[in-house]
């Protein structure tokens, strides 16, 4: 079972498998067809996140990981509420040279982007509110 497979499974979702191993998960129960998120690789991180002028989230995971599975749902209702939020996933067991890139150490980690710059990091579980607050600061 691979990542995409596992967190439809986890959350009953639907996914949308892409041909350059791009997950794009779905939610089953309001049927639009919302983007939730995407899991992203190494080769796709300058695209999605260093050249997008939206504000990004990435959220550094592992399939393994309690406290991101807790977290999923917070960054479901957080990309429902902000349009200008993309939020994007990066397997760490998956994408170990990201995750050393970055710094990671422990997940979940959030990690935000402006403009392609990073300006803000968390480590651990965080409330919707957490996160939201850190949103309102940059957006």
């Amino acid at each position: 079972i691979n990542a995409c497979e596992w967190m439809c499974w986890q959350y009953r979702l639907s996914a949308i498998c892409l041909r350059n191993n791009t997950c794009i998960v779905r939610c089953e129960q309001n049927n639009k067809g919302v983007k939730i998120m995407e899991i992203i690789t190494s080769e796709q991180f300058e695209e999605k996140v260093l050249k997008n002028k939206k504000f990004v989230i990435v959220d550094f995971f592992a399939n393994w990981c309690g406290p991101c599975k807790m977290l999923m749902p917070v960054l479901e209702e957080i990309d429902q509420e902000f349009d200008q939020v993309d939020i994007v996933k990066v397997n760490i067991d998956q994408d170990e040279e990201l995750a050393k890139k970055f710094g990671v150490l422990s997940i979940p980690t959030l990690i935000f982007f402006s403009n392609g710059e990073e300006v803000e990091k968390t480590i651990g579980y965080r409330q919707k509110s957490q996160i939201e607050e850190i949103i309102k600061r940059f957006i």
